[in-house]
């Protein structure tokens, strides 16, 4: 079973596709008006493997991208329930495209959202790859009281991660949100991005299904995306997914510059960075404009054109032009900077170590981003996910 374009974790998901009935859900439980009769969770946050859930054709999923390591998903005509105390509800789930069974393919089916045997909408989960924690949809104005949700399927196969309630009045909400307890987590997008990340995106860079959308296929496009706040370049840690989707040009640089978070450089061969001065910047480069390839990395500073000189990352399997999901981390102890990609579904692996002094070249601390371009070929490249720890 696979998932086309999806991580390998969540290929074990759909185990039960198949049409399995289930009388309504709020046809058959005594509800209690009582508002203690019904755990809320300090944050809303209602997690797949919560008790409560009640599951039908549905069975539970793996993956670290999802809230708590696991998901539900089924065929059509799966469904879940949970009761719940409140005034409103969200679902989330996961996006994705065909799966194939045995064989056969599955397309996504429509989720339908009820409350209290009420429908309150739809959602396609369907998307030409894999994204986490997306919100299928949300009911408010309810009464103050107890509730049945009940989510089900209609023509193919869905997920569910978790589910959220409004916050009483004088809770602090921790949800799902981007930001970690630890301090020195300074940027946190591990789960993907929300539609107000504070970040500034340029260009074509825009927000699409939790992802940053870089270039979405179209030839001379150029982005550009940075934190709002400057960051120690002294030591840090970074780790970031990235995905080349039917992709021929250029590629994607990780960049970290004392300018401003505004700044874009040019497009084609130069990545969005080339011109970009007093910076430093790791490409991923798809595009072979001077002997390095179609799949190459390499470490550049002050906005010099990120052709030669380059690491062939073919030669260890790592092909940025399959479409497969890419995980890198980025080390810097201050003294070596070591990046290494790894790809989720060959398992690919790769590593280079740069001796370099970055606050010499840039400055004590910068804006930490990306840039991306397409130029005469052209192609959809997307960031995932994005962790960035500064140790000053």
């Amino acid at each position: 079973m696979k998932i086309a374009g999806g991580k390998a974790a969540f290929l074990v998901a759909i185990a039960a596709i198949g049409a399995i009935s289930m009388p309504a859900a709020h046809a058959d439980r005594d509800i209690s008006s009582d508002p203690g009769s019904v755990s809320v969770p300090k944050d809303g946050v209602i997690d797949d493997n919560a008790a409560g859930w009640t599951w039908a054709g549905m069975s539970t999923i793996a993956d670290d991208m999802l809230r708590g390591g696991t998901a539900h998903a089924g065929g059509p005509q799966s469904s879940a329930t949970y009761v719940f105390h409140g005034t409103g509800v969200e679902v989330f789930t996961v996006t994705g495209p065909t799966v194939v069974v045995d064989g056969h393919a599955h397309k996504p089916g429509t989720i339908n959202i009820s409350v209290d045997g009420k429908p309150q909408g739809t959602f396609s989960p369907r998307s030409a790859t894999v994204n986490y924690e997306v919100s299928a949809g949300k009911v408010s104005g309810l009464a103050d009281g107890n509730h049945v949700l009940e989510i089900s399927s209609q023509g193919g196969w869905f997920a569910v991660d978790y589910i959220k309630l409004p916050v009483t009045v004088g809770t602090t909400s921790a949800g799902p949100s981007n930001e970690l307890p630890d301090p020195a987590a300074q940027v946190n997008y591990k789960k993907g991005f929300p539609a107000d990340a504070d970040l500034q995106l340029n260009g074509t860079a825009r927000i699409a299904n939790n992802a940053i959308v870089f270039t979405d296929g179209q030839f001379n496009q150029l982005s550009s995306i940075f934190t709002n706040r400057q960051f120690s370049a002294k030591k840090f840690k970074t780790s970031f997914r990235i995905q080349f989707v039917k992709s021929e040009a250029d590629g994607i640089v990780f960049c970290m510059q004392p300018n401003s978070p505004r700044a874009t450089g040019k497009m084609g061969a130069d990545i969005g960075y080339g011109g970009i001065g007093k910076s430093m910047g790791v490409k991923f480069d798809l595009y072979d404009n001077a002997g390095e390839g179609t799949s190459s990395t390499g470490l550049y500073f002050n906005g010099f054109t990120p052709t030669a000189p380059f690491i062939d990352l073919a030669q260890s399997g790592i092909i940025l032009r399959s479409g497969h999901p890419i995980d890198v981390t980025i080390n810097y102890n201050g003294k070596i900077l070591t990046v290494t990609e790894t790809d989720i579904a060959s398992g690919a692996s790769a590593s280079q170590d740069y001796p370099v002094d970055i606050p010499g070249m840039i400055g004590p601390s910068g804006y930490v981003g990306f840039t991306s371009s397409t130029g005469g070929s052209a192609g959809t490249q997307v960031l995932h996910s994005w962790t960035f720890n500064s140790n000053p």
